[in-house]
């Protein structure tokens, strides 16, 4: 991979969560192109694609930062052996932690989004415009404070 070529500096590293934003935005573009010849069901389609490939990358993000906080504040000293429960690796407890914030996560956001649509009376192709504006604005704010920072 060193020696791969990079014909824009700038971008030298795409994979990982920005490599999803960078797909999902790609989607996103796909999705208009549909929404504008009036293919509204392929828009919709392409919509949930992007979504899903931006979650994967936000879950990503959000597994990295749940294992360094656990990591942060396991206590790595080692006490001597005894013959004790064992008990859980600061490694396997930020895994499970991370799994449980995603998972809770996940659902909290997909209710809130739903809930909210139905309260507001959006439907069909409002709601398709307004949640494919929102991944992008999302994924445009993701993508500049990767490579800004």
């Amino acid at each position: 991979m060193e020696d791969e070529v990079t014909r824009v500096e700038s971008v030298t590293e795409l994979r990982g969560v920005s490599g999803h934003g960078a797909a999902s935005t790609l989607f996103l573009s796909l999705r208009a192109a549909f929404a504008v010849v009036g293919q509204w069901g392929a828009a919709t389609l392409t919509l949930i694609v992007a979504y899903g490939v931006a979650a994967n990358g936000l879950s990503m993000y959000a597994w990295d930062e749940v294992r360094a906080r656990v990591r942060a504040t396991a206590d790595d000293a080692e006490s001597d052996r005894e013959l004790t429960v064992h008990r859980l690796s600061p490694e396997t407890k930020a895994d499970l932690l991370g799994g449980l914030v995603i998972a809770v996560g996940f659902v909290a956001v997909v209710t809130v989004v739903t809930v909210g649509f139905r309260y507001v009376g959006l439907g069909g192709r409002t709601a398709v415009v307004l949640a494919g504006s929102a991944l992008a604005v999302g994924n445009v704010g993701a993508l500049l404070q990767q490579y800004l920072t």
